[in-house]
Protein backbone atom coordinates (compact mmCIF):
# COMPACT_ATOMS: atom_id res chain seq x y z
CA UNK A 1 0.00 0.00 0.00
CA UNK A 2 2.36 2.94 -1.49
CA UNK A 3 2.34 5.69 1.83
CA UNK A 4 2.92 3.54 4.03
CA UNK A 5 5.89 3.97 5.72
CA UNK A 6 6.39 0.55 7.42
CA UNK A 7 5.24 -1.33 4.51
CA UNK A 8 7.22 0.13 2.21
CA UNK A 9 10.15 -0.58 4.39
CA UNK A 10 9.36 -3.77 4.53
CA UNK A 11 8.84 -4.20 0.67
CA UNK A 12 12.91 -2.56 0.34
CA UNK A 13 14.28 -4.68 3.06
CA UNK A 14 13.29 -7.52 1.34
CA UNK A 15 14.24 -6.15 -2.18
CA UNK A 16 17.53 -5.39 -0.16
CA UNK A 17 17.97 -8.90 1.00
CA UNK A 18 17.20 -10.37 -2.62
CA UNK A 19 20.02 -8.13 -3.92
CA UNK A 20 22.60 -9.02 -1.80
CA UNK A 21 21.96 -13.46 -1.21
CA UNK A 22 19.91 -14.08 -4.21
CA UNK A 23 20.82 -12.07 -6.82
CA UNK A 24 18.99 -14.65 -9.27
CA UNK A 25 15.82 -13.97 -7.99
CA UNK A 26 13.83 -10.98 -9.49
CA UNK A 27 10.65 -9.40 -7.91
CA UNK A 28 8.26 -9.65 -10.97
CA UNK A 29 5.71 -6.62 -9.29
CA UNK A 30 4.46 -4.87 -6.67
CA UNK A 31 0.93 -5.34 -5.99
CA UNK A 32 -1.29 -2.92 -4.42
CA UNK A 33 -4.32 -5.04 -2.50
CA UNK A 34 -5.39 -1.72 -0.59
CA UNK A 35 -5.23 -3.73 2.90
CA UNK A 36 -7.94 -6.20 1.49
CA UNK A 37 -7.78 -10.24 1.36
CA UNK A 38 -10.04 -10.25 -1.29
CA UNK A 39 -8.39 -7.77 -3.65
CA UNK A 40 -5.54 -10.09 -2.45
CA UNK A 41 -6.53 -13.08 -4.25
CA UNK A 42 -7.81 -11.36 -6.98
CA UNK A 43 -4.50 -9.44 -7.81
CA UNK A 44 -2.35 -12.59 -7.05
CA UNK A 45 -4.64 -15.24 -9.20
CA UNK A 46 -4.76 -12.70 -12.17
CA UNK A 47 -0.97 -12.21 -11.41
CA UNK A 48 -0.24 -16.19 -11.29
CA UNK A 49 -2.03 -16.53 -14.45
CA UNK A 50 0.29 -14.43 -16.80
CA UNK A 51 3.35 -15.36 -15.04
CA UNK A 52 3.10 -19.19 -13.78
CA UNK A 53 6.99 -18.91 -13.40
CA UNK A 54 6.38 -17.50 -10.48
CA UNK A 55 7.73 -18.85 -6.77
CA UNK A 56 7.12 -16.93 -4.09
CA UNK A 57 4.81 -14.47 -2.75
CA UNK A 58 5.98 -11.84 -0.02
CA UNK A 59 3.28 -9.79 1.49
CA UNK A 60 4.22 -6.61 3.84
CA UNK A 61 1.30 -7.12 6.37
CA UNK A 62 -1.52 -8.74 7.93
CA UNK A 63 -3.94 -9.38 4.94
CA UNK A 64 -1.85 -10.40 1.89
CA UNK A 65 -1.15 -13.93 2.77
CA UNK A 66 -4.85 -15.43 2.94
CA UNK A 67 -5.34 -13.34 -0.17
CA UNK A 68 -2.40 -14.83 -1.68
CA UNK A 69 -2.70 -18.50 -0.08
CA UNK A 70 -6.17 -18.37 -1.25
CA UNK A 71 -5.21 -17.30 -5.08
CA UNK A 72 -2.54 -20.75 -4.98
CA UNK A 73 -5.31 -23.19 -3.42
CA UNK A 74 -7.72 -21.99 -6.54
CA UNK A 75 -4.93 -22.32 -8.81
CA UNK A 76 -3.78 -25.29 -7.63
CA UNK A 77 0.14 -24.22 -7.14
CA UNK A 78 0.60 -25.31 -3.51
CA UNK A 79 3.69 -27.14 -4.43
CA UNK A 80 4.80 -24.37 -6.65
CA UNK A 81 4.47 -20.93 -4.65
CA UNK A 82 6.06 -20.18 -1.53
CA UNK A 83 3.80 -17.30 0.31
CA UNK A 84 5.20 -15.98 3.41
CA UNK A 85 3.78 -12.83 5.56
CA UNK A 86 4.30 -10.22 7.84
CA UNK A 87 1.88 -10.23 10.95
CA UNK A 88 0.06 -12.98 12.22
CA UNK A 89 -3.73 -13.28 13.14
CA UNK A 90 -5.63 -16.20 13.33
CA UNK A 91 -6.24 -16.83 9.71
CA UNK A 92 -2.45 -16.54 9.06
CA UNK A 93 -1.62 -18.96 12.11
CA UNK A 94 -4.21 -21.99 10.40
CA UNK A 95 -2.84 -21.24 6.96
CA UNK A 96 0.85 -21.91 8.62
CA UNK A 97 -0.60 -24.90 10.31
CA UNK A 98 -2.25 -26.22 6.89
CA UNK A 99 0.85 -25.56 4.94
CA UNK A 100 -0.46 -22.67 2.70
CA UNK A 101 1.99 -20.31 3.83
CA UNK A 102 5.36 -21.01 4.69
CA UNK A 103 6.02 -18.56 7.81
CA UNK A 104 4.82 -15.12 8.36
CA UNK A 105 7.57 -12.46 9.76
CA UNK A 106 6.20 -11.06 13.48
CA UNK A 107 7.38 -8.28 15.45
CA UNK A 108 7.66 -8.99 19.20
CA UNK A 109 4.15 -7.66 21.16
CA UNK A 110 5.75 -7.47 24.23
CA UNK A 111 8.81 -5.77 23.53
CA UNK A 112 7.20 -2.94 21.26
CA UNK A 113 4.28 -2.86 24.30
CA UNK A 114 7.44 -2.50 26.41
CA UNK A 115 9.26 -0.24 24.89
CA UNK A 116 6.43 2.15 24.13
CA UNK A 117 5.71 2.46 27.77
CA UNK A 118 9.21 3.00 27.96
CA UNK A 119 9.38 6.29 25.60
CA UNK A 120 6.27 7.13 27.21
CA UNK A 121 7.81 7.86 30.27
CA UNK A 122 10.49 9.41 28.78
CA UNK A 123 8.85 12.23 27.47
CA UNK A 124 6.61 12.88 30.98
CA UNK A 125 10.02 12.87 32.62
CA UNK A 126 12.94 15.01 30.77
CA UNK A 127 16.42 14.98 32.10
CA UNK A 128 19.51 16.95 31.61
CA UNK A 129 20.85 14.18 29.43
CA UNK A 130 21.05 16.09 26.04
CA UNK A 131 18.18 14.66 23.57
CA UNK A 132 18.50 13.14 20.04
CA UNK A 133 14.44 13.68 19.65
CA UNK A 134 13.14 16.74 21.58
CA UNK A 135 11.11 17.28 23.61
CA UNK A 136 10.99 13.65 24.63
CA UNK A 137 13.76 13.65 26.63
CA UNK A 138 16.74 11.10 25.97
CA UNK A 139 15.70 8.25 23.49
CA UNK A 140 17.21 6.73 21.38
CA UNK A 141 16.95 7.47 17.64
CA UNK A 142 16.08 4.03 16.63
CA UNK A 143 14.56 1.95 18.38
CA UNK A 144 14.55 -2.16 16.97
CA UNK A 145 11.43 -4.34 18.89
CA UNK A 146 12.81 -7.11 17.60
CA UNK A 147 10.94 -9.84 14.67
CA UNK A 148 11.22 -13.19 13.65
CA UNK A 149 9.98 -15.86 11.51
CA UNK A 150 6.86 -17.88 12.64
CA UNK A 151 6.88 -20.98 10.63
CA UNK A 152 5.14 -24.29 11.23
CA UNK A 153 7.67 -25.71 13.00
CA UNK A 154 7.66 -23.24 15.69
CA UNK A 155 4.04 -23.76 15.68
CA UNK A 156 4.60 -27.33 16.63
CA UNK A 157 5.74 -26.52 20.42
CA UNK A 158 2.48 -26.55 22.27
CA UNK A 159 3.44 -23.13 23.98
CA UNK A 160 4.23 -21.16 21.00
CA UNK A 161 1.42 -22.27 19.49
CA UNK A 162 -0.97 -21.27 22.78
CA UNK A 163 1.03 -18.29 22.51
CA UNK A 164 -0.49 -17.16 19.47
CA UNK A 165 -3.96 -18.73 19.07
CA UNK A 166 -4.66 -17.48 22.87
CA UNK A 167 -3.20 -14.19 23.54
CA UNK A 168 -3.23 -12.89 27.01
CA UNK A 169 -6.12 -11.08 28.05
CA UNK A 170 -5.62 -7.50 29.98
CA UNK A 171 -7.92 -6.45 32.54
Amino acid sequence: MPGTVAQEERAQGFKDYLAQHAPKVKVVTELNDEGDVAKTETLCTALLQSNPNIKGIFSTHGYGAPGAAAAVRTLKMQNKVVVIGSDYGTAVIELILNGEVQGTVIDDPYLIGYQAMMLAYAAAHPTDVPSTNPPFGHVPPLIYGGCSLLTKDLLQDPAVLSKYQNPPKID
